[in-house]
């Protein structure tokens, strides 16, 4: 048998190694981009005032990279709001179907506080801010439309972005510097009342200064309804 030239025998040594690597792996389907396909038709299908949370498929799966546009379908039953499932389809030349999880909340419009404000705080345009939140989540008597709040006076501490209810504000009834009122000074079912001069201005739910009219002393007191200055004992 004749012996090979050196030049034949590095090219069948080149043939047998490349025939004993292994295949290329086919490529793999981007998963971020299957969902972001369910989250688009579900917005096309239900418009911008709803929140869609879409579950990530399995990092783990491995499916052949799509080279054409995924379908995206119902499960036959129109989306609505709650959990939905929908399926994605691949219908290229290496076809796959995955199905995958939706949860739709409907988004209604809520009014915050956009910084911690104290009670007998002057309410202004500056201190809310209008934003979307779930409406399964949202308090029945939670406010939504500013003018409700604006020149009202805070009752109740609020933090930023807690949403505003009738029960956080008060009339903007202010008491001013030099004006008369009742000192009430109670403790349990007691209650003893005094004439007083204002030494400060105040809105309702503030503490301010005052003086008794009687005795001469000056206390310190929330403002009530009414005029009242209430005192603790």
């Amino acid at each position: 048998m004749p012996m090979l030239s050196l030049r034949a025998s590095l090219t069948l040594a080149c043939l047998l190694v490349s025939s004993a690597l292994p295949v290329g792996a086919v490529p793999s389907q981007d998963l971020e981009a299957v969902r972001l396909a369910v989250h688009e038709h579900v917005q096309a299908l239900l418009g911008p005032t709803v929140q869609i949370e879409i579950n990530r498929p399995d990092s783990r799966l491995r499916l052949a990279a799509c080279r054409q546009t995924l379908e995206v379908f119902e499960q036959g039953r129109p989306i609505t709001v709650g959990t939905n499932t929908l399926g994605v389809r691949c219908p290229g030349q290496v076809p796959w179907t995955i199905y995958l999880s939706a949860r739709v909340s409907q988004l209604i419009p809520v009014l915050v506080a956009t910084r911690p404000l104290s009670p007998g705080h002057l309410i202004t345009a500056e201190d809310l801010a209008l934003v979307s939140q779930d409406q399964g989540r949202v308090r029945q008597n939670t406010l939504a439309d500013p003018s409700a709040a604006i020149g009202r006076v805070v009752a109740r501490p609020l933090t930023a972005g807690m949403p505003l209810t009738a029960q956080h504000m008060t009339e903007a009834t202010s008491i001013r510097r030099g004006e008369q009122v009742i000192i009430r000074a109670g403790k349990g079912g007691l209650a003893v009342e005094a004439p007083g001069k204002a030494l400060a201005d105040g809105a309702p739910g503030s503490r301010i200064r005052v003086e008794n009219l009687r005795s001469r002393r000056v206390v310190e007191g929330k403002v009530g309804p009414d005029r009242v200055i209430e005192v603790s004992m």
